[in-house]
């Protein structure tokens, strides 16, 4: 099935008459194309940027690029292989990148390019793919070339294209142009005889199959925009016929999405579901999500004389992720349309055949996707990551155009005379400049206000650690301080200009610490590291394995003096530092004459938080308890494992378990702290240690949690 209509021409007597109608197309397609590109690349200042330097300075656009580099580096999503920790690797629990982001960073990459120029021309050609489609789309759903031309403009330069322009797989929203063409032509145009003998072939399977594959985010309001037209088809004409077809559109799109993130379900079918990282409060989700007046005004970031009135007001401090992103003018005035149909029943009979079928997907996503809507309750429980409602932008907005165009067109049909050709392409020519001067903001640069500063600091970080890199051997590990969250928003915001990504994306042989996941093991070893004085730390890291340690002063709020003066005290000198001093390396004593590495020790369920006081660090249980035992080497080493053991009120025995056999038991006192060892040899790897007690815990008086029993620390624990 062709998604051009060749048969249709532009008009009665087309400009270029002598040029045959499938050329004109074509040149109407590449025209807006050449058009985005152009106005995409001074919009965000890409002529202000060295092209080796990544689009976005943000922590979201690190984390971004962090993902996207390390599934190019591993094959899979999600699994960090360059992890500087005691344990091989581990999961990043976010899919990081749909297969079409994949594809294009390993098409671009094909050319030994640095992962910021890759970035960067994966970046334009998402805007070239997305004008392309557009307007193939707009064509085969009945609008004319020069109006297809203009809503694929209008849809390919979406304000959520520039905002999110340094999160890659955000900006190749085409799925949502696919996803319409799949619910308007093949869905709810059940009338047409050509849909139910032509529907199956290559161009649906394909556009499904895509949708899928552009990421968890964009296949699931693809599912649900033709659901929506399925279910609004079959209701209008009282058959099932568009529930099946929208069905069997779903199942293909679901086929994509698994072929897409099966290497990493694969990798980490180990992994249980990491409730931390998805879990959110109640007041986050609260503030999730689409906001109508947003949608509805001028472009938020367009501080121009003409819109500067209307986005008076917006918080522009809010992160992009979560930010709602406008539709623009022609996407406003589409989406107002659409909203009103339902309520002008009269009008509605006299509508178009496409708005009328636009407005049941509408509706459905502006529903779940706005702040408070459906989505607020149910995206927990299907795995929508924060700030994912905000990318039913581009859903909404494609319709809106689609509609916004088709009122446009019937207005532009009432114009008669000797001129009017040449008056409606000149309105049509004004409508696509007020998109543009709305939407890119080329006037004020205001999708690219921090370039400079952005360039020089990729500079700075780009040298520093090449020169840390050039004194290691590949795969030495390297400590970072401070501890941070991942990912990024999950915890406590980082410190203005922290980022903890750098030193990974600047890399390509050193392993570094920061990647540990909220919630898993790993990042539970991280928390238990930080409850000790840097000495300990230190001392500990050493054993480990760690080459070295690296300070980002500007993490800290006294940027880095208490942290510095205490390795000082130690007699740990700096060894390298960058430009503005804010970055600091120190070579760890001793990490170079051990022979086999200490194996680690991290509580894996059965814990609470970790707590300290008077020089102790302690870790409670909440019954029945367990603890990874790392061994990072890569032959079988033998381990010395000692606990110190309190139980809680009463009196009770707790034993060691390995697999299915004890390792020792010991009765424990109550108060009083009792030693639990036992001597095992341990194959390289982790392998899980149980706890078991034979006494429920017990709830004091004043905490909420039940206690069983606590292992007690004066130093980091390391099996040797």
């Amino acid at each position: 099935m062709s998604l051009i209509r060749r048969s249709e021409p532009l008009d009665k007597r087309p400009i270029l008459s002598f040029i045959p109608a499938r050329w004109r197309e074509i040149g109407w397609m590449l025209a807006t194309a050449l058009i985005v590109l152009v106005v995409a690349w001074r919009a965000l200042g890409s002529g202000s940027l060295p092209f080796d330097v990544p689009v976005g300075g943000s922590i979201e656009a690190s984390q971004s690029r962090y993902l996207i580099e390390a599934a190019r580096e591993d094959g899979a999503h999600g699994r960090i292989t360059r992890a500087g920790l005691p344990f091989s690797a581990h999961h990043g629990d976010l899919p990081g990148a749909g297969g079409v982001t994949l594809a294009l960073v390993r098409l671009f990459g094909v050319t030994g390019a640095t992962l910021g120029s890759v970035l960067n021309l994966s970046l334009l050609a998402g805007f070239v793919l997305c004008a392309l489609l557009a307007v193939t789309i707009y064509r085969r759903l009945g609008l004319t070339a020069n109006q297809a031309a203009l809503a694929g403009l209008a849809f390919a330069l979406l304000p959520l294209h520039f905002q999110h322009a340094g999160l890659l797989p955000n900006t190749l929203y085409f799925a949502a142009a696919l996803s319409g063409w799949l619910s308007l032509e093949v869905v709810a145009r059940n009338a047409d005889a050509r849909a139910g003998t032509h529907a199956w072939r290559g161009p649906v399977v394909i556009a499904a199959l895509l949708c899928g594959w552009s990421g968890s985010t964009y296949a699931f309001f693809s599912c649900l925009v033709i659901a929506a037209a399925a279910l609004g088809s079959a209701a209008a004409i009282g058959a099932w016929r568009p529930v099946q077809r929208g069905a069997l559109i779903i199942a293909i799109i679901g086929a994509g999405a698994l072929i897409s993130f099966a290497p990493a379900w694969w990798s980490s079918s180990s992994y249980v579901i990491d409730t931390e990282v998805i879990a959110q409060s109640a007041e986050h989700r609260s503030g999730d999500g689409l906001e109508l007046a947003q949608l509805l005004r001028p472009t938020a970031l367009n501080r121009n004389t003409t819109t500067a009135s209307a986005a008076t007001g917006v918080d522009t401090s809010v992160s992009p992720v979560h930010r709602t992103a406008p539709l623009g003018l022609v996407g406003a005035a589409g989406l107002l349309v659409l909203l009103l149909v339902p309520l002008l029943g009269l009008w509605r009979k006299r509508a178009a055949p496409t708005v009328r079928d636009a407005v049941a997907p509408t509706w459905a996503v502006f529903l779940f996707a706005t702040v408070g809507g459906f989505g607020a309750a149910f995206a927990p429980w299907l795995g929508l990551h924060a700030g994912a409602l905000a990318l039913a932008a581009p859903f909404i907005a494609f319709f809106a155009i689609l509609a916004a165009i088709t009122v446009l067109g019937a207005l532009l049909d009432r114009i008669r005379g000797t001129h009017a050709r040449t008056v409606k392409a000149s309105l049509i020519g004004l409508v696509a400049v007020a998109c543009i001067a709305d939407q890119a903001g080329l006037a004020t640069g205001a999708w690219a206000p921090a370039n400079a500063a952005h360039a020089a600091r990729y500079a700075q970080d780009r040298t520093f650690f090449a020169g840390i890199e050039s004194t290691l051997a590949p795969g030495s590990m390297i400590l970072q301080w401070p501890q941070a969250t991942f990912p990024a928003d999950s915890g406590p915001p980082l410190a203005a200009g922290a980022d903890p990504f750098a030193p990974y994306l600047h890399t390509q042989t050193l392993r570094w610490s920061f990647g540990a996941a909220r919630g898993r093991y790993e990042e539970r070893w991280q928390r238990l590291m930080d409850a000790f004085p840097a000495s300990a730390q230190v001392e500990a890291a050493a054993a480990l394995g760690f080459s070295g340690l690296l300070v980002d002063r500007l993490a800290y709020p006294d940027h880095g003096g208490a942290i510095q003066a205490q390795l000082g005290a130690a007699g740990i000198q700096p060894a390298l530092q960058s430009e503005d001093g804010m970055q600091v390396y120190y070579t760890l004593p001793n990490s170079k004459a051990q022979r086999y590495r200490a194996l680690a020790i991290a509580p894996l369920d059965g814990w609470s938080v970790v707590e300290s006081a008077n020089g102790e660090v302690w870790i409670w249980s909440t019954g029945d308890a367990s603890l990874v035992l790392h061994n990072a080497n890569t032959i079988e080493r033998p381990c010395y494992l000692e606990l110190s053991i309190e139980s809680y009120r009463v009196a009770r025995t707790v034993s060691m378990w390995e697999g299915g056999r004890q390792l020792a038991e010991q009765r424990l006192d109550a108060g009083v702290p009792t030693r639990l060892s036992a001597y095992l040899d341990a194959a390289a790897g982790p392998r899980t240690i149980d706890l078991r007690t034979d006494e429920a815990p017990n709830i004091p008086e004043a905490d909420s949690r039940a206690l069983a029993f606590r292992i007690v620390m004066t130093k980091i624990p390391v099996c040797r």
